[in-house]
């Protein structure tokens, strides 16, 4: 087990951006049919988070950094019977002093709900269903008839390298050179100040989250609707850019009815990037994503097939230059200077307007059983997930995307002090109806049955 290794450039911003007011905390929420037995789930999970490392240490002071130091693999978990109780409470993890997992489970008459909740700087929302495929396979194992049933193998000594570039000597070079051709368009994000999708004020860091933490709502896409708008797709798009270019327009939709001052303020969109090499897939839990920034403004969104063709061009480059290392270069540069990696973690402006994850499809190999194209894992069946990544200072918007069993699920984590729950239904509905009007199920015509935000 790797013990004393640094935090990347990543995992320390994501530290330093986490505090009471803003966790830095990511979401997954999966609806099971059938009843998770206690006994046997608690040793799935142990057995599982003794595969990934970071997610039973704590990361502890060492100088100007910090280093992970595995601890006792005990996972923390809550249990409720009845969808009448209310909610546990979810608490900020704070991993200077405990783990950066937690797993919140409620059981129904014939069904449970099973929340898991980590930290950012632990891993990323494509290792994290990595440790649900573990998960699930280790539950199945505790059912005497599923017990032939064996985890994939983990590299561990992939960890250490986990955000290397892949990259040595001339191949390094060219991808610095690569990053260099863009930092002309980087400027802009230092220049613009994009809008906040409803103008808030922010709170002290020391402030308590909000009593509703985390604040989310979804949208599943009937099977109907996945396999249509997969089918919708022009020559060169990918689904990716539809999707950004829908949320574009949804909220662009969406701040129209706040009646902003400005309804022609630069919008921007933060979108993690996913960075490893093939060999990677092999190692434990972690961080491997970069990000880019896309940047729209209302008057050049007026064609919504023209946006498309701009922002498809503009993925191209950044796949084909692999401009998602620049934002982990940018880190390394503000990491040599004291302080400076903190105060790019609290920005005191407005530098994004929403974050839009997109995981893709999500637990496509896993050596069990299916149901209806669900897995099936002793009890229980997997019937869907949700993906939600954190809300940070000055962002009160981030947008997950996952596709599971052939089914596209939306789903947005909000600030609840600033979108009242209608508000963030009213934004999620937008983005579902922009993305059925891509679909070709609904006409752009076809009235909203939305609430007023």
């Amino acid at each position: 087990m790797p013990l004393g290794i640094s935090l990347t450039h990543f995992e320390e911003l994501m530290l330093h951006q986490d505090s009471s007011a803003y966790p830095a905390s990511c979401f997954l929420r999966l609806q099971f049919h059938g009843r998770l037995l206690r006994d046997e789930f608690e040793s799935a999970a142990k057995t599982t988070i003794a595969r990934h490392p970071l997610l039973h240490s704590i990361a502890e002071k060492q100088g100007r950094s910090y280093v992970w130091r595995a601890g006792v693999v005990a996972p923390e978990m809550t249990w409720t019977d009845g969808g009448d109780l209310p909610n546990p409470k979810i608490e900020r993890l704070d991993i200077r002093t405990q783990h950066g997992l937690q797993f919140h489970v409620r059981l129904h008459e014939n069904r449970t709900e099973l929340l898991i909740h980590f930290h950012h700087s632990c891993c990323d929302g494509i290792a994290i269903y990595q440790v649900i495929r573990d998960l699930l396979i280790a539950y199945a194992a505790e059912f005497p008839n599923e017990q032939d049933v064996q985890l994939p193998a983990i590299d561990e000594t992939l960890l250490k390298t986990r955000a290397s570039s892949g990259r040595k000597g001339r191949a390094y070079l060219k991808l610095m050179l690569r990053q260099a051709t863009r930092l002309p368009n980087a400027l802009n994000f230092f220049l613009r100040t994009p809008a906040q999708l409803i103008p808030h004020h922010t709170v002290n860091e020391d402030s308590a989250a909000p009593l509703d933490f985390p604040a989310l709502v979804s949208h599943h896409f009937d099977a109907t609707t996945s396999s249509a708008l997969r089918n919708s797709l022009q020559s060169g798009v990918s689904l990716n850019d539809l999707l950004i270019r829908d949320l574009f327009l949804a909220i662009r939709d969406f701040r129209k009815r706040q009646r902003p001052p400005n309804s022609n303020s630069w919008l921007r969109l933060m979108i993690p990037i996913n960075l490893r090499q093939p060999s990677q897939y092999r190692t434990s839990a972690a961080n491997m994503v970069g990000a880019v920034f896309l940047d729209r403004r209302g008057s050049g969104m007026s064609d919504p097939e023209r946006l498309l063709r701009e922002l498809r061009n503009e993925m191209d480059q950044i796949k084909r230059l692999e401009l998602g290392h620049l934002f982990n270069f940018s880190l390394f540069a503000q990491r040599l200077v004291p302080g400076a990696l903190k105060r790019a973690a609290r920005p005191k402006r407005c530098c994004v307007t929403a974050v839009f994850t997109n995981i893709g499809r999500v637990l496509t190999r896993c050596p069990l059983p299916k149901v209806e194209g669900r897995w099936r894992a002793g009890n229980v069946v997997l019937l869907n997930t949700e993906v939600a990544a954190p809300i940070a200072r000055n962002v009160c918007a981030s947008f997950g995307a996952n596709w599971y069993a052939g089914q596209l699920t939306m789903s947005l984590h909000y600030d609840s002090r600033v979108l009242s729950r209608t508000a963030a239904q009213t934004m999620i509905g937008i983005f579902a109806r922009r993305i059925e009007i891509s679909a070709g199920v609904r006409t752009a015509e076809t009235p909203e049955p939305l609430g007023v935000a």
